[in-house]
């Protein structure tokens, strides 16, 4: 939280090394903390370590709890995260759709990390100039997170821009200053 992502990356590295000498490679402990220092990868720019630290995170994920579990999804949705940060759209999108199909057969539809997939996915769609169907997925996620967290929160701050692109993409202004006005200030 404090942005001193070398710092963390080595703590995590070593929290690491202890999880895996204590737990074997093959763990939810393990798991856990790859997805932390896949988390820092990211922030750090580092997207080839990132990606390649959420697949292993997955296999571990599919390992222990098998392929349907939501941690499986979580993990899916980390990935995908790393190929919209690259703007690798098309990439993006089939495991967002995945993940968004995992979540509504887990969980019920309003569930937090459905709705976040669904802005996910929004994204990949709105990279790819298909803006009535990125309105659709953002919105519907947008509906779900605002429900269930404070308006302020990355998601629905990221949600309202991308509704905002979107609107303006289809040629409709009126409602994309709709969203902008909900957006609050910096």
């Amino acid at each position: 939280m404090q942005e001193r992502y070398d710092e963390a990356d080595g703590m995590l590295q070593s929290a690491l090394a202890i999880q895996e000498r204590v737990y074997g490679p093959v763990h939810p402990r393990v798991a856990s903390a790859l997805n932390e220092r896949a988390a820092v990868a990211m922030r750090r720019g580092k997207l080839d370590d990132a990606e390649a630290t959420y697949r292993r995170m997955i296999d571990i994920y599919r390992e222990v709890h098998g392929d349907e579990h939501h941690l499986v999804a979580l993990g899916m949705a980390n990935l995908a995260s790393v190929y919209l940060e690259r703007k690798q759209f098309v990439r993006a999108e089939p495991i967002l759709r995945e993940v968004v199909a995992r979540y509504t057969r887990a969980h019920p539809v309003d569930d937090l990390n459905a709705g976040i997939a669904r802005i996910k996915l929004g994204r990949a769609l709105l990279g790819q100039r298909r803006f009535a169907e990125a309105r659709d997925e953002t919105l519907a996620g947008y509906e779900i997170v605002s429900a269930k967290a404070d308006a302020g929160v990355r998601w629905l701050r990221a949600a309202r821009a991308d509704l905002v692109r979107a609107d303006e993409g289809l040629g409709e202004p009126e409602k994309a200053a709709a969203f902008r006005e909900k957006s609050p200030a910096p």
